[in-house]
């Protein structure tokens, strides 16, 4: 990888919905299968996709990324299955409420362009209703190696964590629609799903100028590792020691701004941030608010808001484990 890298590989992703299918999918299922819904469903599977999570993604210029996926409270749902008011969505940020991490990982992601494998003319078995499709951007095959992983301790070889990896449609510039297949985390047994992404903007924090910043700790003896990614407006991160869990995410926020705009389609219960602890006065004329920790270990994420004390290869050290600087740029538009 060249550095410094090319900001264009930075995104700023927020899951809209997962929807799962049958593996192997029966022959003649459209893929993708939940852009039809509630019209074409040759499955009589349920007629709307949901997000049963408040899922985030922060990917680098450099393509390392940190993916906190947070359960929603079942009593966030009604009858209807509708959300509910915005204080019974409200995220664990006192440390508590391990059980809501449905997943936490962090590592390398990477993609390559690919023709359509679910067209005849490429040898796929499950046609869509025509022979020629066209998308916003080129079809590409995504992998994602997990180098920290909330479901496996810290100690896990690579070659014992299952492939992560699946086939992207681009619907827009901003929305890709992700098509693949997994074990199921309780039965074992694999099964296809699709999963909805929006890319959000970088934004600025003040000064006009965009910023990332890497972190990395790593303690074998210790059974040790974690990752920071700050992006723009967003930082969050993932400690692990051995199977012990640490996650956090921050938001900059305009001073004068009651809500910003990704507040509601992210995670409508984002209540105020009531502990003094977990804000941070920017100087840039608004503050870093912390919108989630769970855990009790510790993250640097305050690395993160001064791109001018982050330089690469710069250890940052608290009690026996080092967080090394990987990556800092800043750019404008």
């Amino acid at each position: 990888m060249t550095y410094p890298p090319s900001p264009k590989g930075a995104s700023i992703s927020i899951r809209e919905y997962i929807y799962f299918l049958p593996y192997p999918l029966p022959t003649g299922t459209p893929v993708p299968y939940t852009t039809g819904l509630p019209d074409r469903n040759p499955l009589n599977y349920p007629a709307k996709a949901v997000e049963p999570t408040s899922t985030l993604v922060l990917t680098s210029p450099g393509r390392r990324f940190v993916d906190v996926r947070i359960l929603k409270p079942k009593k966030a749902y009604g009858k209807e299955g509708e959300e509910q008011g915005r204080a019974k969505l409200e995220l664990p940020n006192d440390g508590g409420g391990k059980e809501r991490i449905e997943w936490a990982f962090a590592g390398m992601a990477g993609a390559r362009a690919v023709q359509d494998p679910f067209t005849p003319q490429t040898g796929g078995c499950h046609p869509p209703t025509s022979s020629h499709r066209t998308f916003a951007s080129p079809i590409t095959h995504a992998t994602w190696t997990h180098w920290l992983d909330s479901r496996h301790p810290v100690d896990t070889p690579a070659s014992q964590i299952p492939v992560d990896e699946a086939i992207m449609f681009p619907l827009s510039s901003t929305q890709v629609l992700e098509h693949g297949h997994a074990a199921n985390i309780l039965t074992g047994k694999m099964q296809s799903h699709e999963e909805l992404w929006t890319d959000v903007p970088i934004e600025a924090t003040g000064s006009g100028v965009k910023t990332c910043i890497v972190l990395r700790t790593e303690n074998e003896e210790a059974k040790v590792r974690g990752v920071v990614i700050r992006l723009g407006r967003w930082c969050q991160g993932i400690f692990m020691k051995a199977d012990y869990v640490t996650v956090e995410r921050w938001e900059w926020v305009e001073k004068k701004a009651e809500q910003t705009p990704w507040d509601v389609p992210m995670w409508k219960g984002t209540a105020p941030v009531r502990a003094e602890a977990s804000r941070r006065i920017d100087g840039e004329g608004g503050e870093w608010v912390r919108r989630l920790r769970i855990g009790d270990g510790f993250l640097p994420c305050v690395v993160g808001f001064r791109a001018e004390h982050a330089k690469v290869g710069k250890g940052v050290k608290y009690f026996d484990y080092e967080w090394v600087v990987e990556e800092v740029l800043e750019w404008r538009d």
